[in-house]
């Protein structure tokens, strides 16, 4: 089967044996229907072709990621959106996730997990010896399921207990350990199987994907930024106000600014959008944009 599927490569498929979240086939771009009796054995084209316009294929080949319904892409396809806490990441990058069909990963969880097991553990986010003893006894892991994910923590889920202020602040001193970032570095690595992903966090480009197709650097007015994550914050239903937010995201710039491995910094290739005056829907918008002058994906027919 893998011999005569690779006959099929010039259809826009390829073979991928056991590959993580992929299955049998990668939809790369739809052959012409003329062009199918090229292909040998034509039955087979003609199969695989047609199942992929009926969607049969997600289950005839497991295949167990989202087809984009208007954009083809060239696969894989790794989005890197850096910047600081409150530029409209997390917004933007779920978004565009959704708009490509792609994995989106928050690589920020995977650090607030470790922070929430620092504090559970009653270890101090700054002991760097007793913070890696304490994770390699831990699990992390990140947790996909249609548009929505979730951070494990040995098995249990973490998702709503990594966002308080108190882990958010150990998170910033345990992700500054070279050994922690080490560890979560690979972690995150791991999650770019299948047809791509977009991740977000304040080294994806520089550090995690040097190598991304596209990297995004955002960032946003300081008045503005507290706004967002007050209402992030309010959504989620934790109190706070306005000063106290703003308070937390200094302090969080000046830790990011200031660690000596991988701090928050732009990748000199990264394109800076300043997405103080626009909505996420906008700030979309332009990347999408930006992918296809790179002709990353392809605009609908």
């Amino acid at each position: 089967m893998a011999r005569r599927v690779t006959e099929l490569k010039p259809a826009g498929l390829e073979y991928s044996p056991g590959g993580r979240a992929i299955g049998l086939f990668l939809f790369l771009q739809p052959p012409p229907p003329a062009e199918l009796h090229r292909f040998r054995p034509a039955k087979i084209a003609q199969f695989v072709w047609s199942s992929i316009r009926r969607g049969v294929s997600r289950d005839t080949f497991s295949y167990r990621g989202r087809w984009p319904s208007t954009l083809a892409m060239k696969t894989p396809l790794i989005i890197a959106i850096d910047g600081p806490a409150g530029a409209g990441k997390s917004t933007v990058a779920r978004e565009l996730a959704r708009r490509l069909g792609l994995l989106y990963v928050d690589s920020g969880a995977t650090y607030r997990a470790a922070a929430l097991k620092v504090l559970e553990g009653g270890t101090s986010p700054t002991d760097a010896e007793a913070v890696i003893r304490l994770l390699d006894r831990s699990e992390i892991q990140f947790v996909t399921e249609g548009s929505q994910w979730r951070i494990l923590l040995d098995g249990r889920d973490a998702t709503s207990r990594i966002r308080s202020p108190q882990v958010t602040l150990a998170a910033a001193q345990v992700s500054r350990l070279p050994e922690v970032r080490k560890k979560l570095v690979a972690l995150q690595r791991s999650l770019a199987g299948g047809r791509g992903v977009v991740m977000e966090g304040r080294d994806i480009g520089t550090v995690v994907f040097p190598e991304a197709s596209l990297k995004v650097f955002l960032e946003a007015d300081p008045e503005e930024r507290a706004r967002r994550r007050l209402d992030q914050e309010e959504a989620e239903g934790r109190r706070a106000t306005l000063a106290q937010t703003a308070g937390e995201i200094r302090q969080r710039d000046r830790l990011d600014a200031e660690r000596k491995i991988s701090p928050l910094v732009a990748a000199p290739d990264a394109v800076r959008i300043d997405s103080t005056h626009f909505t996420a829907e906008q700030v979309v918008e332009r990347i999408l944009d930006l992918a296809k002058e790179r002709k990353l994906i392809d605009p609908p027919t």
